[in-house]
């Protein structure tokens, strides 16, 4: 039913705009349904019992296959691909090759100048000991892999743009929590009742699709003979308020970089060349930190993709995939607490404090800037 292609690297570590130490990386383990698996997606403009930028996975029915269940959504009848059960198999494939690799090379892993097993600890992570390597000028103890099951969703009509895959849901990313941020009391009944599938979820990974687009806005600026500083602009607000490699257990408040990739990409989105040269880069940082308070006093940031309608108009090409990427917006602040995000708004402001980088942030967004 599933066969494991490649993997690929994702996150800061793989498009370069990591700060300080670089001993984490994120891979998807990528998978491709089986050619004679007849597949179906349904998504929420098929069914508002479908989270937007998640899916449901139909497949042919494989017998006794472990990783699907039949069932029926609204009218459709189907197998459908379970996220946990893949994730479970996907551990299991991981699991046996790293002992393979121990039993059947042992001399040749012997003589490396490093360790590698499965963390005993972390769920999906390849742990390196690499303390042998620091007298070498390594200067780093240890390096995790973290693999991130992931199916290929292939649709002809896509034409060039890249292969959309999806990803089981993370568990701070729960359908209960998401549910909080629909005002509809009809689709909330609806969510309730299809409870029992909401474990067939899968969230849409749109990572190398927002890449493309970024580097798309790239090039038009080039055209316009101006250098954008967005990703130093990034890397900056990545340093002052992201956890990095710290592998400390108190949450300070410190923002996931996917929260700061993706304010520094709708404020991207929507400007001129000219405001991302190097000389108007403090300017940025001002307006990232007022989008970031905003975002967290409203506990609400869009995921940059998914149904945003002002990334049509400069990307065409994305309404190809309207079916897919539209319907809601999917909130990636949904799980934020109100004293989460007091912490976070403090960490902000004794963050820039610390660092005297307060003293260029402006009362209020430039004028110039969408907010």
């Amino acid at each position: 039913l599933l066969k494991f292609t490649r993997f690929e690297g994702t996150g800061s570590a793989a498009n370069g705009t990591v700060v300080g130490t670089v001993d984490r990386f994120d891979v998807l383990l990528m998978l491709n349904i089986s050619g004679c698996s007849e597949i179906s997606v349904l998504h929420n403009n098929f069914s508002e019992d479908v989270l937007p930028g998640h899916v449901i996975i139909g497949v042919k029915d494989c017998g006794n296959s472990k990783c699907s269940r039949k069932t029926c959504i609204q009218g459709l009848s189907s197998s459908y691909l379970i996220p946990h059960q893949v994730e479970d198999l996907v551990e299991d494939l991981v699991k046996k090759a790293v002992l393979k690799l121990h039993r059947d090379h042992k001399n040749k892993t012997a003589r490396l100048p490093f360790k590698f097993q499965m963390s005993p600890s972390q769920k999906f992570v390849l742990s390196f000991d690499t303390r042998m390597l620091q007298e070498l000028g390594l200067d780093v103890g240890e390096i995790t892999v973290k693999f991130i099951p992931a199916v290929s969703i292939h649709v002809p009509q896509f034409g060039i743009l890249p292969p959309l895959c999806v990803v089981p849901i993370r568990k701070n990313d729960t359908i209960s929590n998401q549910e909080s941020t629909y005002a509809s009391n009809n689709f909330l009944s609806r969510i309730v009742r299809s409870q029992n599938n909401s474990d067939l979820m899968w969230e849409i990974c749109t990572e190398k699709l927002k890449t493309i687009i970024i580097q798309s806005i790239e090039n038009k600026f080039l055209l316009s003979g101006i250098r954008s500083y967005h990703r130093e602009c990034l890397m900056i607000l990545q340093a002052l308020f992201s956890k990095g490699s710290g592998s400390n257990l108190l949450n300070k408040g410190e923002i996931d970089e996917s929260i700061l990739d993706t304010i520094v990409c709708f404020l991207f989105q929507e400007s001129s060349p000219s405001s991302w040269a190097l000389d108007n880069i403090s300017d940025r940082i001002s307006d990232c930190v007022h989008f970031l308070k905003s975002a967290y006093q409203n506990a609400w940031l869009p995921k940059y993709v998914i149904h945003n309608p002002h990334l049509v108009l400069k990307v065409p090409n994305l309404e190809i995939m309207f079916s897919l990427l539209s319907g809601r917006q999917h909130n990636m602040l949904a799980h934020v607490t109100n004293d989460t995000a007091m912490k976070v708004i403090q960490y902000i402001d004794q963050r820039l404090q610390e660092t005297g980088l307060i003293r260029y942030v402006k009362p209020e967004f430039s004028s110039h800037m969408w907010e």
